[in-house]
C-alpha cells in the first residue's frame, strides 16, 4: 500500500512539473487568427522554440515584414554565426519533420501533440520507458493505463534529470502529458 502511495506521488509530480514546463506551450496570442496562411503556418513552426514576447511581436508584423524578422529571428540562434549554415535552424526543422512523422494521432499533425511538442523544443530524450501495457503488478492487484517516460539527463535553462509522462488515458494510442 505504502509503495503504491509512493508510486502515485512520484507520477503525480512528475506531471505536475511536466505541465509547468509546458506552460505556455499552448498559449494563443491575439492577432493569430488574423494572419494569412503563410503567416500561421511560421508561427506555428516557431512557436515552441520562440519567446512569448517574439511570438507577440511576430502576429503584429506585416506580410512584408516577416522575412527580414525571420532572418533575425534564426540569426540570434545561430551557434556558429561565421559560417554559411545555421546549425540550430536544421535541427528545428529535423525535429519538426520527425514529430509530425513519428507522433501524428488521427487528425492531430504531430507538432500539436503533447510529445511532438516536447520533443521540438528539448529534442530527442536520453532514455525513453516504453510501457505500451502499463505497469502490471499481479500480485499487488495494482495497473497502470499505457505510458512512456522521457528522461532528459540535461536540458538548458531547465535542470538536470528532467522527466516527462505520456500517458494514454483513454487507450486509444493518444499519449498526454
Amino acid at each position: 500500500m505504502r509503495d503504491m502511495l509512493r508510486r502515485f506521488l512520484i507520477r503525480f509530480c512528475l506531471t505536475l512539473m511536466a505541465a509547468l514546463l509546458c506552460a505556455g506551450c499552448g498559449v494563443t496570442y491575439l492577432g493569430y487568427d488574423n494572419l494569412d496562411a503563410s503567416g500561421k503556418r511560421t508561427f506555428d513552426e516557431i512557436r515552441y522554440i520562440a519567446t512569448n514576447k517574439e511570438l507577440a511581436e511576430f502576429v503584429e508584423l506585416r506580410p512584408e515584414q516577416r522575412a527580414k524578422w525571420l532572418r533575425e529571428f534564426w540569426k540570434r540562434r545561430d551557434p556558429t554565426p561565421d559560417t554559411p549554415v545555421n546549425e540550430y535552424k536544421l535541427e528545428h526543422y529535423k525535429r519538426l519533420r520527425y514529430a509530425q512523422k513519428k507522433f501524428r494521432w488521427g487528425r492531430t499533425p504531430g507538432w500539436k501533440t503533447d510529445r511532438g511538442k516536447i520533443f521540438i523544443k528539448y529534442g530527442p530524450p536520453n532514455y525513453v520507458e516504453l510501457k505500451p501495457m502499463g505497469d502490471v503488478a499481479l500480485m499487488g492487484g495494482w495497473y497502470s493505463k499505457p505510458y512512456e517516460r522521457w528522461v532528459y539527463d540535461y536540458i538548458p535553462y531547465v535542470g538536470t534529470d528532467i522527466k516527462f509522462l505520456f500517458v494514454d488515458v483513454h487507450m486509444t494510442g493518444d499519449y498526454e502529458l
